[in-house]
């Protein structure tokens, strides 16, 4: 399971990415827009987890710009707000984001979103995301913003799924970890953060 943390403070990545990793996800961390979308379409993340504020930019160009690729069709999007951002509760969701949290709140809490996500993002299969990838084919564009036809040979984007075997080529870390373990990962450190730090709120 891939996880990407946009996190311009380090708040969200001190509390939240170990417990991602003892669960068996694959974490990628960035802090503003370029480098997150850049990460989106080389990481294929199964989550991503955004500070709304950020230096060039916000969450929202990050969710637009998920939502507008057919291939992130299996793609979860979490916005993380402060709380004086209250206005703009309703948008997130209108753009197409899977759930939102204001600050302050718990790494409980926020690890509790994120199973949510991933048990309705479950939901769309590998088949319903090809599909969608395969939509999008008949007009795409090279890095530089050319338009290439469909005879037009581009490099193949992985389809979501279980990785390559060892044999042919190397698995990175938390490709072949299940959705089921993961959830049971998440689940044990919720309880280990509630047993030893129930009331540590984050504030990004």
């Amino acid at each position: 399971m891939r996880v990407l943390l946009v996190d311009p403070t380090g708040t969200l990545v001190s509390s939240i990415r170990p417990c991602l990793e003892r669960a068996g996800c694959e974490v990628v961390v960035t802090g503003d827009v370029d480098p997150a979308l850049g990460l989106v379409d080389a990481f294929m993340p199964d989550v991503v987890l955004v500070q709304h504020g950020l230096p060039s930019g916000t969450g929202f160009d990050v969710l637009s710009a998920v939502r507008s690729d057919p291939r992130c069709a299996g793609t979860g999007v979490v916005l993380v707000m402060e709380d004086g951002e209250s206005a703009e509760l309703l948008t997130p969701l209108d753009l197409g984001a899977d759930d939102f949290l204001c600050a302050p709140f718990t790494p409980v809490e926020l690890l509790a979103r994120i199973q949510a996500v991933l048990r309705r993002r479950a939901l769309v299969t590998p088949a319903r995301v090809a599909e969608a990838r395969l939509a999008a084919a008949s007009v795409r564009r090279d890095p530089a913003g050319a338009t290439l036809t469909d005879d037009t040979p581009v490099p193949a984007h992985p389809l979501p799924g279980p990785a390559p075997s060892p044999s042919t080529s190397p698995t990175p870390a938390g490709h072949g970890i299940t959705l089921g373990a993961v959830l049971g990962g998440l689940g044990a450190c919720s309880s280990h953060q509630a047993d030893t730090d129930p009331a540590h709120d984050v504030a990004p």
